[in-house]
Parts: C-alpha cells; structure tokens; sequence
C-alpha cells in the first residue's frame, strides 16, 4: 500500500535547526552569567532568541518582578559580555566567531580539570540555582531549569558535532594515505 504521507528531508532538517535555534535561546537566558569569552556571533542570534523567550516569560508572569529584575540584569551581562569579545576581538584575541563562551562556572571546583567536567559542574550548579530559586519565585527558577537543560543539551549537540567532524578528518586522513600508497604503486 502507498503511502500519502512522504517525508521531505528539508522539512525534517528545518525543523531540527529550528528545535536547535530555541534550545540555543533557551540556554543564552544563562549563558552571559556563567561563561566568558565568546565568539563574536556567539550573542547575536542566540540573545535575540533569549531575548524573545523572556520577554515571552514576562508577558506569562507579570506579575513577578523577580522574572523583570532577571531580564534587566541578563540584558546588561549580555552588553557587558558583547563588550568584552569586542574587546578581545580589537586585541586579536578572538576565538571562533560562534563560540559559546569558556565555562568558567565550570571551572571553579578545584578537581574540575576539563570541559566535560565543567560543562556537568556547570549545570549541576545551574540546577541547583534554579531549584532553589523555584521555592522563592516559581517561574524565575523554572526559566532557570529550563535554560540549565537546554545549556547540557546544546552543548552535548555540539559536542557530537565536532566528534563527527573529527572522525570525518580521521577517514579522510586514512582513505588519502590509501590512495597516495595506491599511487605510488601506480595502481590506477
């Protein structure tokens, strides 16, 4: 039997970069406090999503001036943190342009000796944050959780990423020392 229903690729990739553009805003609601250093694009389409998603969270909540104090202090890390790569980026000091940001929260543990382990440090304590500050204002410790989970999960995204790409480098790297010993013996 036919089926009426085909899927299109396209649709299928739109939507998963779609999916990946709002968890990437989702978690830009706490990215400008825990990490530094960003790429200079790291903050454009990724505070702009964030921006909306607050703004969003205000108009649900308006009554909750915490969620309101929230937003004014992350649009001034967000500026602050857009001045520095600027900064960086006249000294020549300029990692990739969509870098998101050294996870210097991450870092503070004295045992924390790599990314990985940052990265987990990282949303342990943006979880913890949010569920504490859920008892003081449910939806600023929401926002948080959300923002802590979309951080992990866009970072392990990311992560898969470049593993792929490495073991992309890796086969190409093998399969052109096979053709070059192909070569040499003039096997073609």
């Amino acid at each position: 039997m036919h089926n009426n229903h085909q899927h299109n690729p396209f649709d299928m990739r739109a939507a998963v970069n779609l999916m990946y553009v709002v968890v990437s805003g989702h978690a830009t609601c706490v990215t400008p406090f825990v990490r530094r250093n960003f790429g200079r694009e790291a903050l454009g389409r990724n505070g702009a999503m964030a921006f909306v998603i607050l703004f969003l969270y205000m108009a649900a909540y308006p009554r909750h001036v915490a969620l309101q104090q929230f937003t004014l202090w992350w649009f001034v890390m967000l500026v602050l943190q857009r001045l520095k790569t600027g900064y960086l980026v006249s000294r020549g000091r300029s990692p990739h342009s969509r870098y998101d940001g050294y996870p210097y929260v991450g870092f503070l543990l004295p045992f924390v000796k790599d990314h990985k382990g940052a990265w987990i440090f990282e949303f342990l304590a943006l979880l913890g944050c949010g569920i504490w500050l859920s008892s003081l204002d449910a939806p600023l410790g929401k926002l948080i959780i959300v923002s802590a989970v979309c951080l992990i999960v866009r970072t392990a995204i990311d992560e898969d990423i470049v593993r792929r790409r490495l073991h992309a480098m890796r086969d190409a790297e093998i399969e052109q020392r096979v053709l070059l010993d192909r070569y040499r013996r003039g096997d073609f």
